[in-house]
């Protein structure tokens, strides 16, 4: 019996400290980013953000389309950088959706990884973390 409370109380331990550390998005206090703009470009594909923090046109190479769940080719969509299903800053989100039409999908992003040259997030189907390079 006192062992099973032992690894009761070990388990509920182990269990909330591999939560979420809180509900208050990251700050790492320095200045907000300025709106994602230009084309990024991975191979064959781009996202074309247009500097107003919410909408992108996509042209995806068909290998690339299925991986990330979207349509293939070019198309007109929005997005969002998250923390917690809430829209935050690109440079220190947890996650990116992208909604073309009726299809809506969210990417894992690594804090950190996506800035103004970069937009870098994680693929559904094996958590390869793939990044677009800004043209200049």
């Amino acid at each position: 019996m006192r062992y099973r409370m032992l690894a009761c109380a070990l388990f509920l331990l182990l269990l909330t400290a591999c939560g979420h550390s809180g509900d208050r998005p990251p700050d790492d206090g320095s200045p907000l980013p300025e709106n994602l703009t230009g084309v990024f470009v991975l191979g064959d594909s781009s996202l074309t953000f247009n500097g107003d923090g919410k909408s992108v046109t996509l042209d995806l190479d068909r290998a690339l389309a299925e991986r990330m769940g979207l349509p293939a080719g070019k198309s007109e969509g929005g997005y969002a950088f998250l923390f917690h299903n809430e829209s935050w800053r690109y440079d220190l989100a947890e996650a990116l959706r992208i909604t073309v039409g009726s299809t809506s999908q969210r990417y894992t992003a690594v804090p950190g990884s996506t800035d103004g040259k970069t937009v870098s997030f994680c693929l559904p189907d094996d958590g390869e973390q793939i990044y677009f390079a800004r043209e200049d």
